[in-house]
């Protein structure tokens, strides 16, 4: 008896060993992952590979977690969810409240390695529900990086106010969690999401914000880079002096480039940011070097695109128009590649709801067999599929049309401008290329007529030719005086009165109609006003007071459109006509 029951007691006591044994080995792997060693860890785990098929299921289970959760933090790309299903399927009714949600986390970064966005975005879903943020043992960081990666998400499927809302929580969480950097990376990818809402001015404050505080904590070089995103921003306002420092700082203290001062690859596209800046300060032979750099070095699309449309730019400033309209050209070509990607990435996006459904078809029929709080969930997984394939459908065609309408746009244009300059250089020898100058007059108008069809049929047309004008050359030119207080040559009206005439074929029928019924001043105020420039700054440009302008309009209001109102009335009504 006495044999059977030390037998007994051995037993107990190697099993217990056992188990604090895979404790250890699992509680080591954990510390190296949390210290920032996953290699480490899975260099480590991969000593007990074999040794784990003699472990319970529990143990077995936590070391697939452990494992994956490494690999997670080791950048590895994951390309079969046949692991991470067994773990999440253990721990949907297993584990604690932070495993559980770690399980469904790690099946949303699987399904997002395998491009299966929706199935991705319902795991991330799913470990929200199983944190338990009324536990003060809870994992708030890792509950921060679930809604980081949902913000990923929306970020990729063009939707910012769902992203902004989800960084907003990875936030919320992340200080819960007493992580003070992640919160600050969270905060800056604010400004991915105003850009596509296209608020500069909230762009700009996100950057001196995080720049401000990692200064705080000794990190020159991150703030330096993170202040670079609102280059183009500032730009768009002409602050030229805020931009100025941001550059010194960015080529001074960051870490990006060789001793030869070129950027490393990938980053590229600061030689763009680089050469507008030097364009606004009118030194083109920079801006120049800057655009060729950028078109030698960055190979993708972005930098060719970007890069052949500032050479166009600088041309066009230059006034060499054939040069101009060879880089609007390929620019153009550009486009047309990036249109054929896009399809591509449009038909992988519903190959993905696709998939999707046919995941969740199998989930409805293993549904039968489960609880009535499973269907609930899954009829929610149902309305989801819906309503991303839906906006899905929306957001395709409006883009598809916006691109193919910018398309017909923009060659149009580079038809008018080559037919412009052809002219310029037929009258040079007017009277034997009176036909041919006769026919390219013809073809202008022809365009104009497109056009005018264009924008009267599409709202989004209207945005674009605006687009089109204050990102001239002349609107900045006229921008700038007006700032200065300086009164216009009489070449740089003709360029503008042209540039507006061109831009808005509707708008220079009208002025041409009622032009007799106006003097100097009043018909450069209708140009200056459909041109975009506030009342202040047209009084500086013609050098008159300010309620003189306020006056003109008033009274031209009647003039032109036979009706009574102030001058707010007036700039309404002309700023309509396209």
């Amino acid at each position: 008896m006495k044999k059977i029951i030390y037998l007994i007691v051995t037993v107990l006591m190697l099993s217990c060993s056992a188990d604090h044994e895979t404790e250890r080995i699992l509680s080591q792997a954990s510390e190296l992952i949390e210290k920032g060693l996953p290699d480490s860890a899975l260099a480590f785990m991969k000593d007990y590979e074999q040794e784990k098929a003699d472990w319970s299921k529990k143990d077995r289970m936590h070391y697939e977690l452990i494992k994956l959760k490494a690999e997670n933090r080791a950048d590895v790309v994951f390309t079969s969810d046949s692991i991470i299903k067994q773990v999440v399927d253990y721990y949907k009714s297993h584990g604690t409240a932070n495993e559980q949600m770690l399980a469904y986390y790690l099946l949303g970064r699987v399904y997002s390695d395998m491009g299966e966005a929706p199935m991705a975005l319902q795991a991330y879903y799913n470990a929200i529900e199983r944190a338990d943020t009324t536990d003060m043992n809870c994992d708030y960081a890792q509950l921060s990086k679930v809604y980081g990666q949902m913000s990923d998400i929306f970020y990729d499927q063009l939707m910012p106010e769902e992203q902004l809302q989800q960084i907003d929580n990875a936030i919320k969480y992340a200080s819960y969690a007493k992580d003070s950097l992640s919160s600050l990376i969270y905060y800056s990818q604010k400004a991915s999401a105003y850009e596509w809402l296209d608020m500069p001015d909230s762009i700009v404050a996100i950057c001196e914000r995080v720049a401000a505080s990692l200064r705080k904590i000794g990190r020159n070089d991150y703030a330096a880079a993170a202040m670079s995103i609102s280059i183009r921003p500032l730009l768009k306002s002409h602050d030229t002096a805020r931009v100025r420092k941001i550059i010194a700082l960015y080529d001074t203290e960051t870490s990006f480039f060789d001793k030869e001062g070129n950027i490393e690859a990938g980053r590229e596209i600061y030689y763009n940011q680089k050469g507008y800046y030097y364009l606004q300060k009118g030194q083109t032979d920079s801006a120049e070097y800057y655009f060729r750099k950028e078109l030698s070095a960055g190979t993708d699309f972005n930098n060719q695109n970007a890069g052949s449309k500032g050479m166009a730019d600088l041309f066009m400033l230059k006034s060499q128009y054939d040069s101009a309209a060879k880089y609007y050209q390929y620019s153009y070509a550009m486009n047309d590649s990036m249109h054929a990607e896009i399809r591509a990435e449009d038909i992988g996006r519903i190959q993905s709801m696709y998939d999707y459904s046919r995941h969740q078809e199998e989930a409805r029929i293993e549904s039968e067999k489960v609880n009535q709080r499973e269907k609930i969930i899954w009829f929610g997984i149902g309305l989801l599929i819906i309503l991303c394939f839906s906006t899905y459908i929306v957001i395709s065609r409006q883009m598809h049309q916006r691109n193919e309408m910018e398309h017909k746009y923009m060659h149009s244009l580079s038809i008018i401008s080559q037919a412009q300059n052809d002219i310029l250089q037929l009258k040079m020898h007017i009277e034997e290329n009176r036909n041919l100058i006769a026919e390219k007059e013809k073809l202008i108008l022809e365009q104009n007529n497109i056009q005018k069809q264009w924008i009267q049929k599409n709202r989004n047309s209207k945005k674009l030719v605006d687009r089109q004008f204050k990102s001239s050359s002349i609107y900045n030119q006229f921008e700038s005086i007006a700032i200065k207080g300086i009164i216009p040559t009489e070449e740089q009206w003709d360029e503008i009165i042209k540039m507006v005439y061109g831009l808005y074929p509707t708008f220079h029928e009208f002025m041409e109609r009622h032009r007799h019924y106006l003097n100097e001043k009043e018909f450069k105020t209708c140009i200056l006003i459909r041109a975009g420039f506030k009342p202040n700054m047209i009084s500086n440009m013609l050098g008159v007071h300010p309620s003189y302008i306020t006056n003109i309009r008033s009274e031209m209001l009647y003039r032109l459109f036979g009706h009574r109102g102030n001058s707010k009335k007036f700039d309404q009504s002309i700023n309509k006509i396209y």
